[in-house]
């Protein structure tokens, strides 16, 4: 799936920028609430949160 796809290119990113970014992963399976929070409605979706606000 797509989403599996891109987890490579995330860990190389996190590890690239580690100590200026934070990276991590969802699965909407499990916290569908938090997806629904966010309104992701496909997979994968990519939320970057500064100072806590969603761009």
């Amino acid at each position: 799936p797509p989403c599996r796809a891109l987890l490579p290119e995330l860990r190389k990113a996190s590890k690239h920028l580690y100590g200026q970014l934070k990276f991590g992963t969802l699965d909407c399976t499990v916290h569908e609430g938090l997806c629904n929070m966010y309104n992701i409605q496909a997979y994968p979706t990519t939320v970057v949160f500064n100072q806590s606000n969603v761009h």
